[in-house]
């Protein structure tokens, strides 16, 4: 089989994961798409058809409420924790600018669309078992990790296969000003000798065929050996992304039937559009009028317009009935319907003890929630930083990384502050309580903790708080007209 071949997994969700970036891409995409999402009506030939579709409008609520849901988990940053030596890296972790922030927010991003991603964890060919190693990140799409095997060794699976798909861009040789972009597979494979072995092929014609050719790198050789600290890994450094744990295996979209019911709208849309086109301008109707060679029908109070045949009618056609008033309920109601899937993974698992069976029957129907991915993305972020730790020479035990959880804002309005502050200045709480509860609220920055502001009130000479209670500073001496002495 060509190194290219796609895994079971893969074949199933491909279908899934190209709908949802269609949808991401917005209205000229799927527009562009036709009849995969929007069929033609039975008559229609292309142009009334290309007609038919273009009035219509793409209402995007998937992408916007993906963009939400980011949005919530990153409105605070996340807490890192690493050695010192792997500090300085995380400002541009990916070798392209990225910062450890910026690939955590890609994580979430892509979890929440797709429901699956995955990161390497690679080094430079130049400094590959060199003596001043420098690891980054490689991000893979859900649609770039094509194929992967793993083996049980215990109670562990291990990865021992990995295909990945990367586009590879360089300047044109007849023209600086073009730039050239073609695609190669990555393959990771541990070998008999537990050693990784890296490849990667390029697609090349040969006659009629093309096929997929391996291709040197920097050293010369089309076999790469990462080395770290004098030894050869023996662990492909990969970490998978999904919605519920980091399993190879991609789990179906979290959001696959808001998804569905966006096409749904888009469908809806154009029949209103359309509707609309042939219902919304009224139509004069003459009968028994007989009109002269060349003459015109003139409306409006210009020109009358008489007849001897006492039998002749005219008037104007106008649109009536419930039809488009059905289709204006039908959008509402998917609307609606999309609101509450976006709210969906929001929702939290019920608290409390749960019987076996009941248990039992959740957990087979499992559901991904907006706290699970982020879990799933707090784990995996962890394993990545473990990694990369490793190949600076440093302990994986140091490392720890969380995410924000509360996704809803609490920012204290300015009459919660008041009364927080009555309560203060009347001896009913103390100043670490109010200073508390401007943090939960959001009022002090996020990078400060309630001691740094103790701190900066005692360093400014503040004289707000004493014994839990403020004192009110006396007022200024006035002096007394007239003259001094």
């Amino acid at each position: 089989m060509p190194v290219d071949t796609t895994s079971s997994y893969y074949d199933e969700k491909e279908d899934k994961w190209t709908k949802i970036s269609n949808i991401l891409e917005g209205e000229d995409r799927i527009k562009e798409e036709g009849t995969t999402y929007l069929p033609q009506l039975t008559g229609q030939n292309n142009a009334e058809y290309l007609a038919y579709k273009s009035r219509g409008t793409f209402y995007n609520a998937f992408s916007r409420t993906v963009n939400g849901l980011t949005g919530a988990v990153i409105r605070r940053s996340p807490v890192v924790k690493v050695p010192s030596n792997v500090e300085p890296l995380l400002e541009n972790i990916t070798l392209s600018g990225l910062s450890f922030t910026d690939v955590g927010r890609m994580v979430i991003y892509n979890i929440v669309s797709y429901g699956y991603f995955g990161i390497l964890v690679d080094m430079p060919e130049a400094v590959v078992g060199g003596n001043v190693p420098r690891p980054y990140l490689a991000l893979y799409q859900a649609t770039d990790i094509l194929n992967w095997r793993t083996v049980k060794e215990g109670d562990q699976s291990k990865l021992t296969l990995l295909v990945l798909k990367e586009k590879t861009s360089s300047v044109n040789l007849s023209d600086v000003f073009v730039t050239d972009s073609e695609e190669q597979i990555r393959v990771l494979e541990i070998t008999e000798e537990r050693k990784l072995r890296v490849m990667l092929f390029k697609k090349y014609t040969e006659g009629k065929q093309e096929v997929w050719v391996p291709v040197e790198f920097s050293n010369g050789e089309i076999e790469l050996y990462p080395v770290n600290k004098g030894n050869n890994l023996d662990y492909i450094p990969f970490v998978f992304f999904g919605t519920i744990s980091n399993e190879p295996e991609p789990p179906n979209p979290p959001l696959e039937d808001l998804a569905n019911l966006n096409i749904k709208h888009w469908q809806v849309t154009v029949d209103y559009f359309h509707g609309l086109h042939w219902c919304a301008l009224p139509t004069p109707y003459f009968f028994g009028i007989e009109k002269k060679t060349g003459e015109k029908f003139t409306i409006g109070p210009s020109k009358a317009i008489t007849s001897s045949n006492v039998n002749a009618k005219c008037g104007i056609l106008e649109f009536s009935g419930q039809g488009l008033g059905s289709v204006e309920k039908a959008l509402d109601r998917l609307e609606g319907q999309m609101a509450v899937m976006g709210a969906r993974l929001l929702e939290h698992k019920k608290a409390g003890v749960e019987s076996a069976e009941a248990l039992r029957l959740r957990s087979s129907d499992e559901v991904a929630t907006l706290a699970t991915i982020v879990g799933s993305g707090e784990n995996g972020l962890t394993n990545v930083l473990r990694f990369v730790t490793m190949w600076m020479g440093g302990d994986p035990n140091e490392v720890s990384f969380s995410m924000n959880k509360d996704f809803v804002s609490t920012r204290l309005e300015s009459q919660d502050i008041i009364a927080l502050l009555q309560s203060v200045q009347a001896g009913e709480i103390s100043q670490d309580t109010f200073l508390w509860n401007l943090k939960q609220g959001e009022i002090l920055p996020e990078d400060r903790s309630i001691d740094d502001e103790k701190g900066l009130i005692q360093a400014e000479g503040s004289k707000e708080f004493e014994g839990g209670k403020p004192v009110k500073k006396p007022p200024e001496e006035e002096e007394p007209e007239g003259e001094e002495g």
